[in-house]
């Protein structure tokens, strides 16, 4: 008998096998588990991915019996309607049943397969296949798959809601940055599930109660205590601050306190000491002075100035009294026997050599002004007669200013002389100048008034007097001036040069 083809049914899309292809498509070495199904939670429930090249080569290799039984199978788990018997022109055709592979495969030619050697049983005619079943059966498949998918993502859905997003931040404590991938939404929450403990005064940047957003950076600086004393009010406070100017506005510290005794910054234990400066008068043994001072009362301000004090001595007002703005504080020896002598310093007298002026001329460029010493003395007395004295200190009122004195250091030639009228002039003034005929520029004159002796000196710095006048030299205003007044007008003078 010769062996029957099974007609397989073959397009782009969809491509239909027989029960006896479908046998041999299954040897177990023709078997290969699911990419998706590698790893799966149950590998027992693999789907099998036919090789279907694989199986076509095996061809006549597959056992006759499990074809039969494979036809039974396919029979009754799609028991199709019994159609009627369809006449073939050639050899009856082998019962199959339509699969259909949403794969598209390259098209082969269909395998004959030979009839077994000894067939137990005739083979019976089986139904013709029903291309419709098979695409009601994907049909159903398909729709049974997404109601699956669907229950499964309602199911999830509120765990999808309810879960908090994940948040990469960054957590830096006292300078100390790590990198932190948490699902809390708040700073509060993230430092304690770090196990950042926040105490009193430390300052966390954003607050805690703040919305923790992905990629923040949470900043966390540590207090640490100081001693505070304002106007005399000391507490204990815990600050992140480290300069006067931040801890004065943490503490809403006035800018009119002055920070006394502290530098620009400070550490952990340290004590920041904040005074109102006020503006007084101090009065001492009749000496008057005005003064701003940051002490709290009297006997602070009198300690901070060195003023000495004995019991008997009157203090207006008392040392617990507190400074005020405008405040005149007078202190009054009564001590009996006790008085203050003021005394002159001299001053002292610099000359300085000044090679531009002429030999022998002398000018001070700063006259000196002498000091004052107050010392006072501790009298014994017997009655009204002084018996002893005794000095007990000395103050410097006034220290002396010395005199600064110039002395030309510059020999005038004695080589020629002249004798004639002088005057003085205005037109090009040069302090210490003077202007002659013939003498070079530079030339130092000495120029002496022959009715007085007095006599000065200039240096030659222009050109005159005119010659009809018949004078011999004119002088600046400052030189004409060491001679005579300026109203005289003309004098007769000896020039020496």
């Amino acid at each position: 008998m010769p062996a029957r083809h099974t007609p397989v049914r073959r397009d782009a899309r969809v491509r239909h096998v027989s029960v006896r292809e479908v046998a041999r498509r299954h040897a177990i070495s023709a078997v290969r588990p699911s990419p998706a199904r590698v790893n799966a939670p149950e590998p027992d429930a693999w789907i099998p991915i036919l090789d279907l090249e694989l199986l076509e080569a095996l061809g006549s290799q597959i056992d006759p019996v499990l074809l039969r039984e494979l036809d039974g199978l396919e029979r009754a788990f799609l028991e199709p309607p019994a159609p009627e018997p369809v006449a073939w022109p050639g050899p009856a055709p082998q019962p199959s049943v339509q699969i259909q592979s949403t794969v598209a495969e390259p098209v082969h030619a269909p395998v004959p397969t030979p009839a077994p050697a000894a067939d137990p049983e005739p083979h019976r005619a089986d139904p013709a296949p029903t291309p419709a079943t098979g695409r009601h059966h994907h049909r159903f498949l398909h729709w049974l798959i997404l109601v699956i998918a669907l229950a499964v993502v309602v199911a999830g859905l509120p765990y999808f809601l309810q879960s908090p997003a994940q948040r990469r931040v960054t957590l830096d404590v006292d300078g100390a940055s790590f990198v932190r991938t948490t699902r809390v939404d708040d700073v509060g929450s993230l430092l304690t599930a770090a196990g950042v403990a926040v105490a009193p005064g430390d300052r966390v940047t954003p607050a805690t109660g703040s919305t923790l957003r992905n990629g923040a950076t949470v900043r966390v600086v540590r207090a640490f205590p100081v001693t505070v004393d304002v106007d005399g009010e000391v507490r204990s406070v815990r600050t992140t601050a480290k300069t006067v100017k931040r801890l004065r506005r943490e503490l809403g510290i006035a800018l009119a306190l002055v920070a006394v005794g502290a530098g620009q910054r400070f550490r952990g234990g340290d004590t920041i000491t904040f005074r109102t400066p006020f503006d007084v008068t101090l009065v001492t043994d009749g000496v008057s002075g005005s003064l701003t001072s940051t002490a709290r009362t009297v006997g602070e301000l009198l300690t901070e100035r060195n003023v000495a004090f004995a019991a008997g001595d009157q203090i207006d007002p008392p040392l617990e009294t507190r400074l005020a703005p405008g405040l005149a504080i007078t202190v009054t020896r009564t001590t009996a026997g006790r008085v203050t002598e003021d005394a002159a310093v001299p001053f002292d007298v610099q000359e300085r050599p000044d090679p531009s002026l002429p030999e022998g001329t002398r000018r001070v460029v700063q006259d000196g002004v002498e000091g004052i010493d107050r010392t006072t003395f501790q009298l014994t007395l017997d009655g009204d007669v002084v018996v002893g004295k005794q000095a007990l200190g000395t103050v410097r009122l006034q220290q002396p200013r010395p005199e600064i004195a110039v002395v030309g250091t510059q020999p005038i030639g004695g080589a020629g002389h002249q004798s004639g009228i002088a005057t003085w002039y205005a037109t090009l003034y040069q302090p210490g100048t003077c202007a002659h005929l013939t003498l070079p520029f530079g030339t130092m004159v000495r120029v002496s008034d022959t009715e007085t002796g007095a006599a000065a000196v200039c240096r030659v710095a222009d050109r005159g007097p005119e010659a009809w006048t018949g004078n011999i030299i004119d002088l600046s205003p400052d030189v004409f001036e060491q001679l005579r007044s300026l109203s005289t007008g003309e004098i007769h003078v000896r020039i020496d040069y």
